[in-house]
């Protein structure tokens, strides 16, 4: 069975933590880069792209990558600002959900936060689902989406099968949805909240995740390139 990206991310994590055991270093890029689903990303790259799109401060999912590893401080914190904490993200990275404004306060009194990021749907869609072009877009690709939280599934489930009479709804099971789905609609479901991940229900990919981390970021123009 495909893992989800918070299974991905917590074995990453897990490796981290045993390669820090046994002496080697695993935090080179700390602070830097970002290890999302689509690929290697600077930090500061996307930081550069995300200042060019319109109603950014509008997100409501962040990504907050801190300068170090993450301590117990840094994560009650969040909680005290009432930020919601959702997913590790390597390096030194956490998902979270909240406004703007607060996450700017938050970063402008902790001078452990390198950074925060918008968690765009770009970087939520697996990268074996390849690109979407006028040849294809209408064509229906078996997916499983999945949730950050189980409670908000049922209304999620309710909005993504009334985007379109082309959308079947398969099976809806706590933070999982299978369904078939257009194309062409697959990143306005990756751009909702609580969206946290999109898959292909089949297990093959296509794509190196170099090329697909190219393809898969219409919002920033960006060419993602793995870090030697």
């Amino acid at each position: 069975m495909p893992k989800t990206f918070l299974q991905l991310v917590q074995t990453c994590f897990s490796a981290c933590l045993f390669l820090s055991g046994i002496g080697l270093p695993c935090n080179s890029f700390a602070g830097d880069v970002l290890k999302l689903n689509v690929g290697i990303l600077k930090t500061s790259e996307i930081e550069r792209q995300v200042s060019r799109l319109q109603h950014s401060s509008l997100a409501t999912e962040w990504i907050v990558q801190f300068k170090s590893h993450i301590r117990y401080s840094d994560r009650r914190g969040l909680q005290k600002s009432g930020i919601e904490i959702f997913d590790y993200i390597p390096d030194d990275a956490l998902v979270v959900r909240t406004d703007f404004k607060t996450l700017r306060s938050y970063r402008l009194s902790h001078s452990h936060v390198a950074t925060f990021v918008p968690f765009l749907g770009s970087f939520k869609i697996s990268p074996e689902i390849g690109m979407t072009n006028v040849f294809n877009c209408d064509r229906r690709e078996a997916l499983t989406i999945h949730f950050f939280k189980a409670q908000e599934g049922p209304k999620l489930t309710g909005l993504i099968g009334e985007m379109s009479e082309n959308v079947l709804i398969q099976e809806h099971l706590g933070r999982s949805l299978d369904l078939l789905l257009p194309r062409n609609l697959i990143p306005m479901v990756a751009a909702m909240t609580g969206v946290e991940q999109i898959q292909s229900q089949s297990s093959g990919s296509e794509h190196s995740t170099g090329e697909a981390a190219e393809l898969l970021f219409p919002e920033l123009g960006m060419i993602s390139k793995s870090l030697k």
